[in-house]
């Protein structure tokens, strides 16, 4: 049985808030250590983050988590 998520990622959200902070996706990737090819994948939709991620993302960019996810 596969596992499900049961939510979705803002990922446009997460663009403009790290846009509004100032912040390249470089700087993001260091906060975060990872690399700014894994933060445009997010960004861009290409990965969906798991909720550890999510956490990490929400804390680089100061924001409550739940502004990142949408729950189904």
């Amino acid at each position: 049985m596969a596992w499900k998520r049961d939510y979705s990622f803002k990922n446009e959200k997460m663009r403009a808030l790290r846009a509004r902070a100032w912040m390249r996706q470089k700087d993001m990737a260091e906060k975060m250590e990872l690399t700014a090819s894994q933060i445009s994948r997010i960004e861009h939709g290409h990965n969906t983050p798991q909720m550890n991620t999510v956490m990490r993302i929400a804390k680089a960019l100061d924001v409550n988590p739940e502004e990142l996810v949408e729950w189904q």
